[in-house]
């Protein structure tokens, strides 16, 4: 069932506020196909209800809604040992499409409130920093109105019933395979505990070689950082909320995820600045000399921080390896 729009959590002014993960709730004993269908209805549902901050071209809202849908992809990743079907392929792929549809302009909001706005309020060439800040918001108010496209189109209405439907009584809860009906019956605290200890250890031998790995790489690494934390935050409940060995544990994932998620938007940015120095994606504004300037000043800064960040994110691996398993 789909979430209802009159629960969009309000401001005391009126205007719709972004609304975040609400936290798990998991019996002990509970089964694994009903800890995901709990899990995944949380992130569909985290999903619908920033679907109308997306459409109001919200940035928070634009970025709640990737981070429901990049919870909702972990949790399939980490329970894809009951999910083999058909149409969890398709589903899959239909999340695929809409974070792709959320991303760009996410990634613009992160380029000029994270790295542009903060150059022209400290640097000595504001006046172009400026002038660049004016192209790029220009440029993430199309990429907005693609994703409010995605969000009101007919292909996102049927990709949140069709979701709906998978969760409560798809082919993979369905089926009959006894092999399949085993896994779906079993208790969830086994397949956790077995989930974050592989999981951990592949991070951790990853995390000893970023300083020689290329951004893609980085990227990927990036990427295992979240879905293990998605998953801490899933299972929290089977292993104690408030246990400190745990918070402890999410800590250092939370300070891993920022590093790591820094050097991969660094990667974006210049992606995304190279095409206003392109003569086939020039526009006038951004061809003008002082904005050409101001990309140098970016990727020449933002360079130089790259290092320091491999270094940092090192560290925190290495802690990372030390700490107790709060789930053992």
């Amino acid at each position: 069932m789909l979430p209802d729009p009159a629960s969009q959590q309000w401001s005391c002014a009126g205007s719709p506020q972004a609304v975040r993960a609400e936290p798990i709730r998991l019996a002990k004993r509970v089964t694994v196909a009903e800890a995901f269908q709990v899990i995944a209805r949380s992130c569909l549902r985290h999903a619908a209800l920033n679907a109308r901050l997306v459409r109001d071209g919200d940035a928070e809202g634009i970025h709640q809604m990737r981070v429901a849908l990049r919870r909702l992809r972990a949790a399939i990743s980490l329970f894809h040992s009951v999910l083999c079907s058909a149409e969890t392929q398709a589903v899959k792929a239909q999340l695929r499409w809409l974070t792709e549809q959320l991303g760009p302009a996410r990634d613009y909001d992160v380029l000029v409130e994270e790295s542009v706005v903060p150059m022209k309020r400290s640097g000595p060439h504001r006046r172009e920093i400026a002038q660049l800040e004016v192209v790029l918001r220009a440029e993430r108010s199309l990429k907005a109105a693609d994703a409010r496209a995605a969000v009101e189109s007919d292909r996102y209405a049927r990709f949140m019933q069709e979701t709906s439907f998978w969760l409560a009584g798809g082919e993979w809860a369905q089926t009959q395979d006894d092999s399949q009906r085993r896994r779906r019956q079993r208790r969830l605290k086994p397949l956790a505990r077995k989930t974050l200890t592989r999981r951990t250890k592949r991070l951790t031998r990853g995390l000893k070689r970023l300083s020689r790995l290329q951004p893609a790489e980085r990227h990927k690494l990036r990427i295992a950082v979240k879905k293990l934390h998605y998953g801490t935050q899933f299972f929290a409940a089977l292993f104690g909320r408030k246990s400190s060995s745990r918070k402890r544990f999410v800590r250092r994932l939370e300070r891993l995820q920022a590093l790591l998620g820094r050097l991969n938007d660094l990667r974006i940015h210049e992606t995304l600045i190279e095409r206003f120095v392109q003569p086939s994606g020039a526009t006038p504004n951004a061809s003008s000399p002082d904005v050409a300037y101001a990309i140098g000043l970016v990727t020449a800064t933002e360079a130089t921080h790259v290092g320091g960040l491999v270094k940092a994110a090192t560290r925190a691996g290495a802690k990372l390896a030390r700490l107790p398993r709060f789930w053992d």
